[in-house]
């Protein structure tokens, strides 16, 4: 299970593609919700208290934490959880950062943002080392 070496590497590149998915994902997110006609400090008022941006921005959030899993494990040379289980952490990291910064989002948003992407990510590696045994045993 977490018996694979880590590649730091791996890891370093994962969450620079992470960070690059996340830039431009809140950038096309920002784009497309922006109304028309409004001040840039009241637009920053009113995309912090949207509910519809925050839930798209969970989403965006949920499949960068995919791309990672998906990442952390075929890009490896063995099979193991234990890259996955590094980036997780990150991911994890990363989310107490957004707490930080976002003290004024909905408190349930705050916990998703702290307690899901660790699991997520495992979840999602545990079912691709699952199908990449699965194809190594038939070939």
């Amino acid at each position: 299970m977490f018996n694979n070496k880590l590649d730091i590497k791996l890891i370093s590149v994962t969450i620079a593609v992470f960070f690059i998915y996340v830039l431009i994902a809140g950038i096309v997110l920002v784009q497309l919700w922006l109304p028309d006609g409004i001040a840039t400090e009241q637009a920053m008022i009113l995309a912090e208290q949207d509910l519809g941006l925050q839930i798209q921005s969970m989403l965006a959030g949920l499949i960068g934490c995919l791309l990672v899993a998906a990442m952390s494990v075929r890009f490896g040379k063995e099979v193991g959880y234990k890259n996955t289980l590094v980036c997780g952490v990150f991911l994890t990291l990363y989310g107490i950062l957004g707490v930080y910064l976002h003290p004024q989002h909905a408190l349930w948003a705050q916990f998703m943002k702290v307690l899901t992407p660790l699991p997520i990510s495992l979840l999602a590696a545990m079912l691709l080392c699952n199908m990449r045994k699965d194809s190594l045993k038939t070939a």
